[in-house]
């Protein structure tokens, strides 16, 4: 993993520990909170992993962008003044899951 040695949290020393705000965790796009679970924030950072290509998860690549894109167009209705940032995935060391992390950037 690219962040076996990161740790996350709010405590000093963490990752959390600079950015302000509330943080929630999905450990997959589809477990993503609805807009107002996700609060009225002006910046919204999504920074995501690989848990939902990994083979081990049957959706596709297509289903599981147009889910994102729908919770960030319910966001920016809810929250019209609200900006959305979504981080790229970081590649993996395996080749595989590399093509699909390159068809999902």
């Amino acid at each position: 993993s690219n962040a076996a040695h990161i740790r996350f949290g709010s405590d000093r020393g963490t990752l959390g520990a600079w950015m302000p705000g509330k943080r929630l965790k999905a450990g997959h796009i589809e477990a993503i909170p609805t807009a107002t679970e996700i609060g009225p924030y002006r910046n919204i950072v999504f920074h995501t992993g690989i848990n939902s290509i990994n083979a081990k998860y049957s959706k596709s690549n297509t289903y599981l962008l147009h889910f994102l894109e729908s919770r960030c167009k319910e966001i920016g209705q809810v929250y019209p003044k609200a900006r959305v940032y979504i981080s790229t995935l970081l590649p993996t060391r395996s080749r595989q899951l590399n093509r699909k992390v390159e068809e999902f950037n």
